[in-house]
């Protein structure tokens, strides 16, 4: 990686997450004078509770994100030029971190144009609910699929998924409709962007109970669709959702009531679905690609301008916090890097002596001559 940075020699280096790659380009970064940037697009003050929501009360959890924030996350995000959160709820968790690094609000680009151009859908007896996401606890399918159990025939829903990675929760889903007997849902496997315009084209809400989800693209392209969302509150519902493109509910509903609440939203939104879906779509502008890169590039001049934390103390502090065989590489290119340093200091030396040496006969001659041809 080091290699590859090296004939780069990047300006400034992006990264999209926290792992320990993330971490050694910091450490080259920083030993190379370049600006860093960091996007987060989970809690970092959550840690194991954002991909684990169930357990979040868990003792040991606790005790773990604790010493994850403060072990591994303090020290990198403190040692970045600049973080880059999504929205307020991640800037607030890393606030929770530190406030030393400036933090600027930008969020998720995407090019949403093939999602604007699908015809915004007439309202239907039977109505099509579509959820697509990872089979995952956090997704929390199996409370959609226990709400329509209380729900009509004509209200379909659809989860969309990689089933293989999510062999055993798709096993607790379908274990859930045999038991209840669930006739309306239906699970499929994982899409890709062209089958999901597809989709979205055929759907007349994306419905959602996901637990934690900071900024979802899924959301994000179902409103370009002009599909209205029915969810669970979490800090994508809560930033995107108004009641003008859609419905939330609160989190400790039981799959009955939200069941009920879903009927009676659809049936009083009837007469205004176009609206609603037209209202969905117009709202999601600050989301569009081009109008995001131009925020990106500013940022990175931002982060060329902030001072960089350039010493070997704060390397050596960072690549403690890596595991050992990872550290051990590391040191071990540094001191091959100060003796290859070394050795050219030493060569640039001895060059420049020995071409002293040589040169001073020469110039004593010259001189010699110089004044023979004016005294002479």
């Amino acid at each position: 990686m080091f290699k590859d940075l090296d004939k780069i020699s990047p300006d400034v280096i992006h990264a999209q997450n926290i792992a320990f790659t993330t971490l050694i380009c910091l450490i080259w970064a920083i030993r190379n004078n370049s600006a860093f940037v960091v996007t987060f697009h989970s809690l970092p003050s959550e840690g194991i509770n954002y991909v684990f929501p169930k357990l979040s009360n868990k003792k040991i959890l606790s005790q773990i994100n604790y010493s994850l924030s403060k072990s591994y996350n303090k020290k990198l995000l403190e040692n970045v030029n600049l973080i880059i959160a999504l929205n307020k709820y991640v800037q607030r968790s890393i606030h929770a971190i530190t406030r030393k690094t400036k933090t600027i609000v930008i969020n998720n680009g995407l090019d949403l144009k093939p999602f604007r151009e699908l015809e915004i859908k007439t309202s239907e007896k039977d109505k099509v609910f579509t959820f697509v996401g990872s089979f995952v606890g956090r997704k929390n399918q199996e409370f959609l699929v226990k709400a329509f159990a209380h729900l009509p025939k004509s209200y379909h829903l659809k989860l969309y998924g990689n089933i293989k990675s999510g062999d055993d929760y798709v096993k607790k889903i379908k274990k859930i409709i045999v038991n209840k007997r669930i006739n309306n849902v239906e699970i499929h496997d994982f899409i890709d962007r062209k089958k999901l315009l597809q989709v979205l084209a055929k759907s007349d809400y994306f419905v959602s109970a996901s637990m934690k989800e900071v900024q979802s693209l899924v959301i994000i392209e179902s409103l370009a669709s002009a599909t209205p969302i029915i969810g669970l509150k979490n800090e994508t519902i809560n930033e995107l959702i108004d009641g003008k493109n859609g419905i939330s509910f609160p989190k400790n509903i039981t799959p009955r009531a939200f069941a009920k609440n879903i009927f009676k939203y659809v049936k009083t939104n009837e007469k205004d679905y176009y609206e609603t879906s037209r209202y969905a779509r117009e709202g999601i502008q600050k989301f569009d690609i081009g109008y995001v890169s131009e925020k990106i590039l500013n940022a990175y001049e931002i982060a060329k301008k902030i001072k960089s934390k350039k010493n070997s103390k704060v390397v050596e502090e960072l690549i403690s916090i890596l595991p050992k065989s990872l550290q051990e590489l590391l040191r071990g290119y540094y001191d091959r890097l100060k003796r290859r340093k070394t050795t050219r200091i030493w060569v640039f030396v001895g060059i420049s002596m020995l071409l002293t040496i040589l040169t001073y006969p020469i110039l004593n001659f010259v001189n010699y001559l110089k004044n023979k041809r004016v005294f002479g």
